[in-house]
């Protein structure tokens, strides 16, 4: 009688370490959370980047209850600073950041951190759409999966997930999909949380690809297959993922 109890403890055992183990991986590098802020650029200096917050993740807009919605972010040397034009990202300094530029703040620290200690922290990364940002015009259909094979104008991925319009035209398909791209397709590699832009060759079969579509909402799977991708990320960080829906 004592071994079901015994087994049942150690599955236990095992289901606790997974547990333990998302909650690892879901914090990031060395356990930090990201501090993600969007807003509007009031000033910047050598060491800072000042903004009215408009918006942000979860766990930035709990470090903002109670405080004022204008706010002063630490950059230093290792701070990458990327203009994005059309998706396709730049790097620049904080001194091209210019007032009224619409711009994210990416902050790594410790769960549950004051907002003083958040600015206190050297931002990862402060991303400037530019004053006038340009509204997607289509909805966006999101496609993840894994590399199968490129050339001839097409990626072919084998789909493991998406949005909800793409996963609704997966119904009752195959999952090995091939999507168009153009000469207006943006290919990003991911290192580190800094997309670099690539050529198509440069991916590699077994890659993690995330490919935006912007279609009409009502089109099928092949009138999405047809068009061409806007973007396709090669290791693109699930983190990135809301920011980079966001770009036309």
């Amino acid at each position: 009688m004592k071994r079901p109890v015994a087994t049942a403890l150690a599955l236990a055992g095992v289901l606790a370490a997974l547990v333990a183990a998302n909650g690892v991986l879901a914090a990031g590098p060395a356990g930090k959370v990201l501090y993600r802020y969007s807003g509007q650029v009031v000033s910047t200096s050598g060491s800072s980047v000042t903004l009215t917050v408009q918006n942000g993740n979860p766990a930035a807009l709990r470090s903002l209850l109670g405080q004022s919605r204008q706010q002063a972010f630490t950059v230093d040397a290792q701070t990458v600073f990327l203009k994005w034009t059309n998706g396709t990202p730049q790097r620049i300094g904080v001194g091209d950041v210019a007032a009224n530029d619409h711009v994210t703040v990416d902050v790594r620290g410790s769960r549950g951190a004051s907002i003083d200690a958040i600015r206190a922290t050297p931002a990862a990364a402060v991303g400037d759409r530019g004053p006038t940002p340009v509204k997607p015009a289509e909805p966006l259909f999101l496609f993840r999966g894994v590399f199968v094979a490129g050339g001839g104008g097409t990626v072919t991925i084998d789909v493991k997930g998406g949005n909800d319009r793409a996963l609704r035209l997966m119904i009752g398909q195959g999952a090995r999909q091939s999507f168009s791209t153009g000469d207006a397709t943006v290919f990003l590699r991911w290192a580190n949380g800094v997309p670099t832009v690539i050529d198509a060759s440069k991916l590699s079969p077994g890659d993690r690809i995330v490919i935006r579509v912007r279609a009409a909402g009502r089109s099928t799977l092949q009138a999405v297959e047809a068009t061409a991708a806007r973007r396709v990320g090669d290791r693109e960080p699930k983190a990135q993922e809301a920011s980079q829906n966001a770009q036309a």
